[in-house]
């Protein structure tokens, strides 16, 4: 509405950068090692409430969990895989779920982008340049768009209708395996 619109102020404001975010987390979280801050900061995304949320969520693991998943592709290990989908489905793991979809889409993005230009995130580790790399030659960009795309419409859907969380998972990962296979659904 143009009238509100009129009397509001607008703040833009930047992402903070590595060290302003390792130094607010180290406030915060003082019992984490140099590692977990580490990783904190790279996923928070110059965002201190993104990362303080992932820490609470316990979003660096969720991480690891999941580009471990990401590495066995196109035959990721189905009981882990149904394990990992038992824990998330519980009450008591419906933020992990969030955060394993949030960043499974940020890690997708991360890697068509750096496939498309060659520049992969700031503070990514070899292993995860490699990953994205293999990952990345497995499909045109178009098809990793796709499957970006269904992964989120997916989970609007099951939120929007409480659909099983842990058949979700499996049906993304799924959707992973076809695309490295190359066999697109």
């Amino acid at each position: 509405l143009p009238t509100i619109r009129s009397r509001c102020r607008k703040l833009p404001m930047q992402p903070l950068g590595d060290s302003e975010m390792q130094q607010l987390l180290a406030q915060h979280l003082p019992d984490s090692d140099a590692a977990t801050l580490a990783a904190l900061t790279r996923l928070g995304r110059g965002s201190p409430g993104a990362a303080l949320a992932l820490a609470d969520q316990g979003g660096v693991d969720v991480y690891r969990e999941l580009t471990g998943f990401l590495a066995q592709l196109p035959q990721p290990d189905i009981i882990a895989l149904h394990a990992l989908g038992d824990r998330l489905s519980r009450r008591e793991g419906e933020a992990a779920y969030r955060s394993l979809v949030t960043l499974l889409r940020q890690w997708l993005a991360d890697m068509m982008r750096a496939q498309a230009t060659g520049a992969f995130p700031e503070g990514a580790d070899k292993a995860e340049i490699a990953l994205m790399q293999q990952l990345g030659a497995a499909a045109p960009l178009d098809q990793w768009l796709e499957v970006w795309d269904n992964i989120g419409q997916l989970a609007a859907r099951a939120d929007a209708v409480n659909l099983d969380r842990k058949q979700v998972i499996l049906n993304i990962f799924t959707s992973l395996a076809d695309l490295v296979r190359n066999k697109p659904r």
